[in-house]
């Protein structure tokens, strides 16, 4: 049959390893997706009240950016944006600068 040709473990790793960039299961060693210390250009914030969400999200809608908006147990909510170019991680972060809020690049 047609199927005895297709080897669907491997077919099953390369489809893991297209999404994920590690291979599923076995003794090869996974890939890295980047190399170690390589700039994503992704911002987390850290802690924001409510009263101010809506500031943050004007103002990454006026940057053109998106991000994940992390509630968490204390309350706060924890923004981490999602990759972006160099210009909009550099509006984005003197916004941030101005306000005074703690912020990570990655």
């Amino acid at each position: 049959s047609d199927m005895a040709k297709w080897d669907v473990d491997k077919i099953a790793n390369s489809i893991v390893f297209a999404i994920t960039g590690q291979t599923a299961g076995g003794s090869e060693p996974s890939e890295p997706t980047q190399p170690p210390n390589q700039k994503r250009n992704v911002v987390e914030v850290g802690g924001i009240g409510k009263e101010n969400l809506p500031e943050l999200v004007s103002a990454l809608h006026s940057v053109k950016m998106t991000a994940n908006l992390n509630l968490k147990s204390d309350g706060y909510i924890y923004p981490v944006t999602d990759p972006t170019s160099d210009f909009q991680l550099k509006a984005f972060t003197d916004y941030l600068d101005r306000k005074g809020w703690v912020y990570t690049e990655k």
